[in-house]
């Protein structure tokens, strides 16, 4: 083989341009068919080109039908490259796009897509259509569409800003909200029933960041100027992360250090499992802002959405980032929706956060005046370092009998009603407050209660009613939660599914795959453009970690496989050893020369 031959097969192998040729061929090879016929009916099930003319009559009621050349590349392409860029575990770049729309496509795929089978454009030409027809589409659900392609300062933003129609920004709001749930909720529709019908609803909410491409971002609002220069993602801003500083705590003046992204932040709602009910852990619903902007809001739009598909509604997990949003933004709606809120709570609202007609709520949980004061201190104890896990724990039992108990509540009722722990069939405690008429469980001695020997001095209503006490809706309606704080079962229902968050927080971000949370993926700019191809990365995701689940789970019993046993293999004992005598030799001697 001659120079010349070896070299013209590395040009070839390599797809090296020739001089003058317009750009090279990309390397990777070409998409099977099945892949792309699979993205083709999920985009046509989602029906999302059909949203999208229907988006665009409402925008443009009064413009003519498109006469002329039709376009040539459509929303059902730019949908379809996307999602098979997502699985292939590939950017969603537009340079890749057009690379799949170009080359990568076999005849069989043209044709289902309506594509011609040979371009006859440059690839430079193809690009620029694929950036056009992405513009196009993503400007139906853009809120705020801003120039891209310089720095403005902060004046001319605001005069930009000020144009906007707020009925027309709300509407596509609800667009882009419709659209990034409409792609999840296809991917959740894709698991078995038999796994996800038992599923009881539980969730768990938190905000990632997603940095956006660029090296600056623009001042914020406390320290803004006219004159400032602003980043070309005016919708993003800068979230705040408090460094780990652990492996340096030891250092003299070590201080932390605070983290500062310029991201949007993309707020999503995972469904969590129990041990009774195995779930995927799949991202059922999606909510993208600023970063720190009204994550109550976000939170309403993701549990909102799954709502109203037809899930129930269960307990929802979250951090403090959310429930110490006010009670209108969050709490009411949240319990409104259907679901109970699972959460914590800073150090300084330990203890009593609230009384009513002699009722304490002593983080979450209503309790009767008689409690004890070691009891209602607990968790401040604790926190102080006073008394040790062990007492701590049996603090939170002995808690239990002075608990007041919650009649039925009927949804959409202003109150609802408390019994006192000392009275009626399911009394926990006996009082001398409360006649042994009115405790029917001390009346009957079917079981050990807590004697309450020093009742208040001057009775409340809790005490002095005979029955019980109507407490409005609206008390503690921050603090409240379905059950006792720090407990095994508050345990149970808290930590695992913040571990599962987490966990899929770096699944979601794992180079190798998705890699959703570096913005060299996502090089373009406007919240419409990086909403859609986060959306499409997050189900990626979640088929991926459908296929995992489903392979690693018993088809019989819907549940993972048992675990071969740990523990050290067996001895096998020095007998094994031995050679054997009618074997062949380990070492075969080399002839001698003669």
């Amino acid at each position: 083989m001659t120079a010349s031959t070896q070299d013209q097969l590395l040009v070839d192998w390599f797809c090296i341009p020739e001089r003058g040729e317009d750009t090279a061929k990309p390397m990777c090879e070409r998409v099977k068919p099945s892949l792309v016929a699979g993205a083709v009916a999920f985009v046509e099930r989602g029906q999302f080109c059909e949203a999208c003319q229907t988006w665009r009559a409402e925008d443009h009621p009064d413009r003519a039908p498109r006469t002329g050349r039709p376009l040539t590349l459509t929303d059902r392409h730019v949908l379809v490259a996307l999602l098979v860029l997502g699985l292939l575990g590939e950017p969603p770049s537009l340079k890749r796009v057009s690379e799949l729309l170009q080359y990568r496509l076999h005849t069989e795929s043209r044709d289902l897509l309506g594509l011609p089978r040979a371009e006859r454009v440059s690839a430079h030409a193809h690009y620029h259509r694929v950036a056009r027809a992405y513009t196009r589409l993503c400007a139906l659900f853009d809120p705020k569409v801003y120039p891209t392609h310089r720095r403005l300062t902060r004046a001319a933003v605001q005069a930009i800003t000020d144009t906007f129609d707020p009925a027309v920004v709300a509407r596509k709001q609800q667009r882009a909200d419709w659209l990034a749930n409409k792609i999840l909720d296809l991917t959740v529709q894709m698991t078995p029933h038999e796994l996800l019908g038992p599923w009881t609803g539980d969730i768990t909410l938190d905000g990632t960041k997603l940095p956006v491409w660029g090296k600056h971002g623009h001042a914020g609002t406390k320290s803004a100027k006219p004159d400032d220069l602003m980043s070309p993602e005016v919708t993003a801003g800068f979230h705040a992360k408090s460094q780990d500083n652990r492996d340096k705590a030891n250092t003299v003046g070590q201080t932390d250090k605070t983290e500062y992204t310029f991201a949007h932040e993309a707020h999503l709602a995972l469904m969590t499992s129990t041990a009774r009910t195995p779930v995927p852990p799949l991202i059922i619903a999606m909510s993208l802002d600023r970063p720190g902007v009204n994550p109550g809001r976000n939170a309403l739009v993701a549990l909102s959405s799954i709502a109203q598909r037809g899930y129930p509604t269960g307990d929802v997990v979250t951090d403090l980032g959310y429930s110490q949003q006010k009670v209108e933004n969050y709490h009411n709606p949240t319990r409104t929706l259907g679901y109970e809120p699972i959460m914590m709570y800073k150090r300084k609202e330990l203890g009593v956060q609230g009384t009513h007609n002699g009722i304490l709520l002593i983080e979450g949980t209503l309790y009767g005046p008689c409690i004890p004061q070691p009891l209602i201190d607990a968790s401040i104890d604790y926190a102080n370092k006073v008394i040790d896990s062990a007492t701590y724990t049996a603090r939170l039992e002995q808690r239990r009998a002075y608990a007041a108990r919650r009649k039925a509540h009927t949804p959409g009722k202003a109150t609802y009603v408390v019994v006192c722990p000392a009275y009626g069939p399911n009394a926990t405690a006996t009082c001398p407050l409360k006649p042994p008429k009115h405790n029917s469980a001390a009346r009957g001695h079917r079981k050990a209660l807590t004697l309450i020997v020093n009742p208040p001095q001057h009775p409340p209503k809790i005490c002095t009613n005979t029955t019980s006490v109507s407490v409005p809706d609206s008390f503690g309606a921050k603090f409240r939660q379905r059950l006792p704080y720090q407990t095994l079962e508050w345990r149970t229902a808290y930590a695992p599914p913040r571990n599962e968050m987490e966990g899929k927080n770096q699944y979601i971000k794992d180079a190798q795959y998705e890699d959703i949370g570096n913005p060299g993926i996502r090089r373009y700019r406007g919240y419409g453009k990086q909403l859609l191809a986060v959306a499409v990365l997050l189900a990626a995701s979640n088929i991926r970690a459908l296929r995992t689940f489903l392979s690693k789970t018993d088809a019989t019993s819907g549940s993972p496989p048992p675990k071969p046993k740990k523990g050290r293999p067996k001895n096998p004992g020095l007998d094994a050893y031995r050679l054997d005598p009618t074997g062949p030799p380990r070492i075969v001697a080399e002839p001698t020369a003669a």
